[in-house]
């Protein structure tokens, strides 16, 4: 009895291997990303003037999330969903024609998710797209001749994105992509203003993760 009990676990233990081996970037992960963010602000103000101001900066990125091999007439997929968290902060800074307004805007603790629905290229190389729900926090100083005013508030929005990851040296893995999100609008009055405020994002990410 004792035998069958070690044969049949060496049984279980090759095929779940077998299948591991044959389902690489499948299970849990986390990553750690790098890259640049483009951050916007399109302001809008009660006299129909609209104009864009923003910055460029590096930004760092903490991200997780789980995957799922599927098999299908036309190929494999690798789909799941995943969450973000990127920490640090951007400025964006606003100026009107005529210094009618200036607005100054620090965005920080900004987060997401989504799912991320992949194709396999080949056994460990898959291309994906990224969709999903983020929500940012501004902390706003807006001003003009009447007064000024500063507070803080979440933008929430949805974004849309495309990259490459490939697994190597047993579960690590190498991830490069892009993504562009937009966000709703808030709007604040003082004084006889009216200021409209609409953050844009577009980043870019290279990053390496681990597959459990």
């Amino acid at each position: 009895m004792k035998l069958v009990r070690i044969a049949t676990l060496a049984g279980a233990l090759a095929v779940s291997t077998s299948v591991l081996a044959d389902a690489p970037l499948e299970g849990p992960w986390v990553g750690l990303g790098m890259g640049f963010r483009s951050q916007t602000n399109e302001v809008t103000l009660n006299n129909g003037t609209d104009i864009d101001g923003g910055k460029t900066s590096v930004f760092g990125m903490i991200q997780g999330g789980y995957a799922w091999l599927v098999h299908s007439d036309v190929g494999d997929w690798n789909l799941g969903p995943y969450a973000f968290y990127m920490p640090g902060s951007v400025d964006s800074n606003t100026f009107v024609p005529g210094g009618v307004v200036n607005v100054y805007t620090t965005w920080k603790n900004q987060w997401g998710l989504g799912l991320q629905p992949g194709y396999y290229l080949g056994k460990e190389t898959v291309v994906y797209l990224k969709v999903g729900f983020n929500q940012i926090t501004g902390q706003i100083n807006a001003s003009n001749a009447s007064g000024q005013i500063s507070p803080s508030d979440h933008f929430s929005g949805f974004g849309y994105g495309l990259g490459l990851k490939h697994q190597f040296a047993g579960p690590w893995t190498v991830w490069v992509d892009t993504y562009q999100a937009t966000f709703k609008n808030n709007t604040y009055t003082y004084g006889n203003e009216t200021v409209q405020i609409k953050p844009k994002q577009t980043v870019g990410t290279f990053g390496i993760g681990y597959v459990f």
